[in-house]
């Protein structure tokens, strides 16, 4: 039996691919010959839609080494904890969803893992210096084209 989708549904899906592609792109310049394959391994996993909702101690379990390499890893290649490499790339997802769908805020939090508006947006507006929906309205007023 053939499944029918709708264009929406597919344009979702097409923009959520571009989003993953750029994060990896991004882990990719960040990466250099001297990180150890276990750490880029980790980042790509990191970087997927799946397990970006993990927790660090998820994290370490992932990664097969104890807290303490996986901590010392992190401040040695990305210059943070690894929780805060975490919101980084739920806060660069939120942006990539906010710009490139039509999704509803509340839809990106629970993709995003946060069962908190009020937190993500506190975290969102940290990062990106507005709110969600101000991004997202300054993105379209941005990047509308005239009639």
């Amino acid at each position: 039996m053939r499944k029918e989708y709708d264009s929406d549904s597919v344009s979702v899906v097409i923009k959520e691919l571009l989003i993953r592609s750029l994060s990896l792109l991004s882990i990719d310049s960040v990466a250099s010959s001297s990180m150890p394959g276990w750490l880029y391994d980790l980042t790509l996993l990191l970087h997927s839609p799946e397990y970006i909702t993990l927790l660090a101690k998820q994290i370490y379990e992932k990664s097969g080494y104890s807290a303490p390499v996986v901590i010392s890893a992190f401040r040695r290649y990305f210059s943070m904890s690894v929780k805060k490499y975490m919101t980084a790339i739920r806060m660069d997802r939120a942006k990539s969803l906010l710009t490139a769908t039509k999704l509803s805020v509340l839809e990106i939090v629970s993709r995003l893992g946060y069962s908190s508006l009020s937190h993500f947006t506190r975290l969102f507006r940290e990062y990106s210096g507005m709110p969600p929906s101000q991004y997202r309205m300054r993105w379209e007023e941005k990047h509308s084209v005239a009639d």
